[in-house]
């Protein structure tokens, strides 16, 4: 059963009692991971279905094999639904956050060599008893580390403060061109100007279909490859499922940032289908719809974008991953160009406004930008006092004082 007390996601078992390992690692996560509440919710909501899942099957851990199966069947039952349960069909998002989410768990608990990849979810429930977890029946006491990072969480539940904003790391504007400009290839000079001009992440991009790029009309269309009408083509057509690595987080309205990148893109787009880079759909060796292609024909991943993006990105001394495109689409719209939360929110493809929030903090340079021309404008435009004059000068005065 899951419920929400004070605002706290908890966890409670069939026999009423309130699972506090999971309370306080919730506490953890919004406190000291900064995780959204909703994030949060979300998190424990998943681990409660994993709950669910191991009563209902009365589950017995005796061997890594038998271990294996039911994690198994868990995310099978995830993303094809389970009527016994109730469970309707999910999407490989929320599998994959289900999956996040029995990571972190574990992690919060100190079994790290079981949380560092989901293949290594199959040892988790033998670690999970042997330590006597929720999962096997009893209490998890927190990892050393934690335990040292929240000193009084040992003897006392802490209250999580108010949810702060975490400050994204956006690609600078004024490097962005000269980044384009160090990428070899007209494929990926596509892919980062699409993810900059539309605020696409790197499985929206990589799951566009050749019949989503517009040339005639300039258009890009994002659909999302979970829904049922693209899963059921993809299927009849090309007799593939959609890739549980490329996550797609739904579809986007496709607003370009600017028209100098949307024109720049659909260049960048006609060179490479005209070039030897680009294999059409009828010549693959395997077929597929995706746009964006290797060289011999298959689709791309998002670790070889990341690789290139990073390689490239290192030349400019940015240690950034290509999400940080995406953020500068949200930088660049809410605080150079003033565009209003909710405009902004439906560009990005948010369901929450709480994720678009996160591009309302403004950095350092901006707010000492900002405070230097209104204050070149004061002094220059309007007449003052000598008094205020001199004050005013004296603040705009560079030169070391002694």
């Amino acid at each position: 059963m899951y419920v929400n007390l004070r605002d706290l996601p908890l966890i409670v078992s069939h026999d009423g009692t309130v699972e506090e390992s999971v309370t306080e690692w919730s506490s953890w996560l919004l406190r000291y991971k900064l995780l959204s509440r909703t994030t949060v919710n979300g998190y424990v909501n998943s681990l409660n279905q994993f709950y669910e899942f191991l009563h209902f099957h009365k589950c017995e851990f005796n061997s890594d094999r038998e271990i294996e199966k039911l994690i198994l069947k868990y995310r099978d039952d995830l993303l094809s639904g389970n009527s016994e349960l109730n469970w309707e069909p999910h999407s490989v998002s929320s599998v994959s956050r289900a999956m996040n989410a029995l990571c972190s768990y574990l992690e919060f608990n100190g079994m790290h060599d079981v949380a560092k990849t989901e293949s290594n979810l199959n040892r988790f429930a033998k670690a999970a008893a042997s330590k006597n977890s929720f999962f096997g029946g009893g209490f998890i006491k927190p990892s050393k580390l934690v335990r040292l990072s929240m000193p009084k969480l040992k003897n006392k539940f802490i209250l999580p403060t108010r949810h702060e904003v975490k400050r994204v790391k956006y690609f600078p504007p004024n490097l962005f061109w000269d980044f384009i400009d160090l990428i070899p290839t007209h494929r990926d000079r596509a892919i980062f100007m699409l993810m900059a001009g539309t605020s696409a992440r790197v499985g929206q991009a990589l799951n566009v279909w050749v019949r989503d790029i517009d040339l005639e009309e300039s258009k890009v269309t994002f659909i999302d490859s979970r829904s049922s009408e693209r899963r059921i083509e993809l299927q009849k057509q090309y007799n593939l499922e959609p890739e549980y690595e490329i996550q797609n987080k739904g579809p986007l309205p496709g607003i370009w940032l600017a028209d100098n990148i949307k024109e720049a893109f659909f260049s960048e787009v006609k060179q490479y289908v005209g070039g030897k880079e680009y294999i059409p759909i009828g010549h693959r060796t395997e077929m597929h719809p995706y746009f964006f292609i290797t060289n011999t024909g298959n689709r791309l991943y998002p670790s070889g974008v990341r690789q290139r993006f990073n390689r490239t990105a290192s030349k400019l001394g940015l240690n950034l991953s290509p999400h940080s495109l995406r953020h500068l689409y949200g930088y660049v719209s809410h605080v150079m160009l003033k565009i209003p939360m909710e405009t902004l929110m439906h560009c990005m493809g948010h369901t929450n406004i709480e994720s678009t929030k996160v591009y309302a903090t403004i950095p350092n340079d901006v707010a000492e930008e900002e405070f230097r021309r209104a204050l070149r404008d004061i002094t220059e435009k309007h007449s003052h006092s000598n008094r205020e004059k001199a004050g005013l000068a004296m603040l705009s005065d560079n030169s070391d004082t002694k």
